[in-house]
């Protein structure tokens, strides 16, 4: 039942292995593309694009916005020289952090100390094991839907429950899937998209390492309800632990006697091991790194649903969507309840407890902040609902229930549900400036508006965190922005610039500030340094 990457997506995970052991020679990448019968251009341009960075075996720090704002009260400091910058590592409420040799630590006033939770040992020891999962229910909606399959009634019920996407975009369910269902091509496919990359967003890793046994029975079920004759997990290739976790729990599962299908009833589970910025996070982008190719986002239409993975119609569902499927479909689950659907909320930033926590969907901001993340709500200046992508909003906003619509009504997006939490002290510019780096280091580059606004906006917020930039660049900035927003191809870079819009919404005194050469937050007022 469980394969290995194979063909094109075999080939991204050698050149990986080659990269990590410094082995990018010309004769070597050549040799690469004999093996595979692809032309050395094309080579070339795979490891250009998934590994710029060398030579290997360099200390790697997160500038993620969790971690950045970790490394000071009062600024978002940088990193060494000597490091090389990534966008974020997985582990946002360890912040900040840093990754050695594939371990990962956080700095401590002792200096850099091993995360417990990313060890092996920790992982295989919080692993839930198929005995524990089928205790708690784990495996019985499977069951009752092979008694008396009905893929339309699987459909209704997602429907019923208001079930969306939680990769970011909140798109609903139930249509992707009768789309896919729909489709006179027999050959449909279920691409599990595992490959987890915004700062603050670490909610699939910890599913995977603890619970895996939830995304598997969640992509049969998805699998069964619109005909999916496989299933392929396009796994983050940095979540090693994830790997190893899936791998156990689907040998449990297919070794597991009492858990003996008809042959044929359930479809294959592929695991992929799949490199990438995050970019390779958008649906058609995974895609095109699954067929070998730069995880770059494909023009649409056509849509997945009738082009999908190698021109299957393909249903694609980010981890935690397919992990909240068994938890619905068990009897005795009230579908028109407010509370049916589970969400796990990464909270990080300006809070004394960081970390995921799973609570029903819709709980309120201030809840979550203060009995989760153990703050106090007048010490926040504002927040960000879901990641870097889902805009900012003001403290004032914390009873807002979190779930996608209140947030979508208030002009945010909850986005992965991935709160970030802004002090009242914190200079807002330096957020913004983070976030434009973000965006303008992680674009893909393959559409123009995208490739030179990103950079446009990250030009612009540094030059007003130094107190250089005009009133008319500020103006000329936010024009950019909603150009982004209008013509990008695709999620990323319409949404680079919406912390901006949303900051001048809220927080225009200070933006406006700042091309005065004044930091209200941090300054006082004063004229900023030189």
């Amino acid at each position: 039942m469980t394969e290995r990457s194979t063909g094109p997506a075999a080939l991204l995970r050698e050149l990986e292995e080659m990269a990590s052991e410094d082995r990018l020679s010309n004769e070597e990448l050549e040799a690469l593309g004999r093996r595979y019968n692809v032309p050395r251009s094309a080579i070339h341009g795979l490891r250009t694009f998934y590994f710029p960075e060398g030579p290997a075996g360099r200390t790697e720090a997160c500038v993620g916005l969790p971690c950045a704002m970790r490394r000071s009260a009062a600024s978002l400091g940088e990193p060494a020289e000597e490091c090389a910058r990534i966008s974020c590592l997985g582990y946002c409420a360890r912040a900040p952090v840093v990754r050695r040799a594939g371990r990962y630590f956080e700095q401590s006033s002792a200096g850099l100390e091993e995360i417990v939770e990313s060890t092996p040992g920790f992982v295989a020891a919080h692993l839930e094991h198929i005995a524990a999962y089928q205790d708690r229910g784990g495996y019985s909606a499977l069951e009752q839907y092979l008694v008396a399959p009905d893929p339309e009634g699987l459909i209704r019920k997602i429907e019923r429950a208001s079930l969306r996407g939680m990769g970011g975009a909140g798109f609903p369910a139930h249509v992707k899937w009768e789309a896919v269902r729909s489709s006179a091509d027999r050959s449909r496919v279920l691409l599990v998209n595992a490959h987890e990359g915004e700062p603050a967003t670490f909610k699939d890793r910890e599913i995977l390492e603890r619970e895996p046994h939830r995304l598997i029975e969640g992509a049969l079920l998805a699998a069964l309800g619109v005909g999916a004759g496989r299933v392929l997990i396009g796994l983050k290739s940095e979540y090693e632990n994830a790997g190893c976790s899936l791998e156990e729990a689907l040998d449990e599962f297919e070794t597991r006697s009492e858990l003996s299908w008809p042959e044929g009833t359930l479809p294959p589970i592929e695991i992929h091991a799949v490199p990438g910025p995050y970019v390779t996070g958008e649906e058609t982008a995974l895609m095109e790194a699954l067929e070998g190719r730069r995880s770059e986002p494909r023009l649409r239409p056509p849509f997945p649903a009738e082009f999908g993975l190698n021109g299957r119609p393909t249903l694609v569902q980010n981890v935690e969507t397919l992990a909240a499927l068994p938890h619905l479909l068990r009897a005795g689950t009230n579908l028109s309840s407010s509370g049916s659907v589970e969400k796990v909320y990464c909270l990080t930033g300006d809070v004394t407890r960081p970390g995921a926590y799973r609570h029903p969907l819709g709980m309120r901001a201030a809840e979550l902040i203060e009995q989760d993340g153990g703050s106090v709500r007048e010490t926040l200046k504002a927040f960000l609902p879901g990641g870097l992508s889902g805009g900012l909003l003001p403290a004032s906003k914390l009873d807002l229930p979190l779930d996608f619509e209140s947030v979508r009504r208030e002009g945010g997006g909850l986005g992965t549900g991935a709160i970030i939490a802004i002090g009242r002290d914190r200079c807002i510019v330096d957020v913004l400036e983070n976030i434009s780096s973000f965006f303008a280091t992680e674009s893909c580059g393959k559409c123009v508006p995208c490739r030179l606004g990103t950079a446009k906006l990250q030009q612009l917020l540094r030059a007003l965190r130094a107190g250089r930039a005009s009133e008319p660049e500020l103006e000329e900035g936010l024009a950019v922005a909603q150009l982004l927003q209008e013509t990008s191809i695709c999620a990323l870079g319409q949404v680079a610039g919406k912390a901006l819009m949303d900051a001048m919404k809220h927080f225009p005194g200070e933006i406006h500030a700042h091309t005065r050469g004044e930091c209200p937050a941090l300054h006082r007022g004063e004229a900023l340094p030189p």
